[in-house]
């Protein structure tokens, strides 16, 4: 009896031992196989962080366990707040693995430095269309978030400055309009008119009264009288050199010395040129410091008013001046300089235009 049960407990000992190593060599197996499989691929982070001013972000992609055979993957960018061309430059592509070959795939997302102050942006990227067996792991998709830690953006306040002979000196303000990180400079000329065209100098339209008669055809008459470049020395002193902007701060300006010419010969105004250009970063700055010029506001035009010197020149009509009489009907409608503003003929009973005349001078 008791050799009966010792059979019986040997055989159910050895079937197990059996069982037991079916099962593992099922599972060797099985993890060899596991091993040579053509493997996942998937992002290497759930997300990324890039600043508008470093250029690029690099995203990585994995091949996880297992390398037999070819494979490859196709990702997609797809705009989350961010705008394509506009804050990022970055189209969809595929990656490929050889045989063998588990090491990471890389490609960069372009990132523009825009012009606009933004709240953090988002584009997302993701994995689709496995080939040669593969599967796409857990992270199949990724997020890149661009912040726009600018340094800013450098530009004058305006594209035309107005100022008159007689005012000595004209202050010119540029600003730091896009982002204030970092410490930064920037170059200024003052330059004459040669390299402005007529239409950026532009002149001033003058309207008289005539009285009636045959010998006035027309009651009304109008002149246009353009404007002069302006030339160093004779309208300001030259002038360059370079502002520095602290950290954060968002303003600076230059000034202008002026040149008095008040005998008439450069009415009704000169006009000069004002030139930004070198933005860089200050000494001891990071890299990451990198201000630009704001392409709209780089250049701008300083138009000197002159003062017309004397009564024996008409230089409006070139004549003698007219009318000397005092009737309403002889008035001339037209405006004069002073003080960098226009002010209408008080025989029109009108009151200074001083901030309503800085326009193309017409009236």
């Amino acid at each position: 009896m008791r050799f009966e049960l010792s059979s019986i407990t040997l055989q159910v000992i050895r079937n197990g031992f059996c069982r037991v190593t079916a099962l593992m060599a099922f599972g060797l197996a099985s993890g060899s196989a596991w091993a040579q499989g053509a493997g996942t691929v998937q992002f290497a982070a759930s997300s990324y962080q890039v600043t508008e001013n470093e250029g690029s972000v690099s995203i990585s992609v994995m091949r996880v366990r297992g390398s037999a055979g070819a494979i490859s993957v196709d990702y997609t960018v797809t705009p989350g707040t961010a705008t394509p061309l506009t804050d990022y430059d970055g189209a969809s592509g595929i990656l490929v693995w050889g045989d063998g070959d588990s090491a990471q795939k890389s490609f960069d997302i372009i990132i523009q430095n825009d012009f606009s102050i933004e709240e953090e942006e988002t584009l997302f990227l993701t994995l689709t269309n496995p080939q040669g067996g593969s599967s796409i792991g857990t992270l199949k998709q990724t997020r890149v978030e661009i912040n726009g830690d600018e340094s800013g953006a450098l530009g004058f306040t305006k594209t035309a400055f107005i100022t008159s002979e007689l005012d000595g000196r004209v202050e010119i303000m540029v600003t730091r309009g896009l982002g204030a990180t970092g410490a930064i400079l920037v170059d200024y000329e003052v330059l004459g008119g040669g390299n402005l065209s007529a239409q950026q100098i532009g002149g001033v339209t003058h309207t008289r009264r005539l009285p009636d008669g045959d010998e006035y055809p027309d009651t009304i008459q109008r002149k246009f009288v353009p404007g002069a470049k302006a030339s160093v020395g004779n309208d300001f002193i030259a002038s360059s050199g370079t502002l520095s902007f602290r950290d954060f701060e968002m303003s600076r300006t230059f000034q202008v010395r002026l040149v008095p010419n008040s005998d008439g010969k450069a009415y009704p105004f000169t006009m000069a040129e004002l030139v930004l250009s070198n933005p860089r970063a200050a000494e001891g700055e990071p890299e990451s410091v990198q201000p630009v010029l704001d392409p709209e506001f780089t250049t701008a035009t300083l138009r000197i008013n002159d003062v017309v010197g004397g009564p024996e020149v008409d230089l409006i009509w070139e004549q003698e001046i007219w009318p000397d009489s005092t009737e309403f009907e002889h008035r001339r409608i037209g405006f004069r300089f002073g003080q960098a503003r226009y002010r209408f003929s008080e025989a029109l009973g009108l009151e200074d235009q001083a901030g309503k005349d800085e326009g193309d001078g017409v009236v």
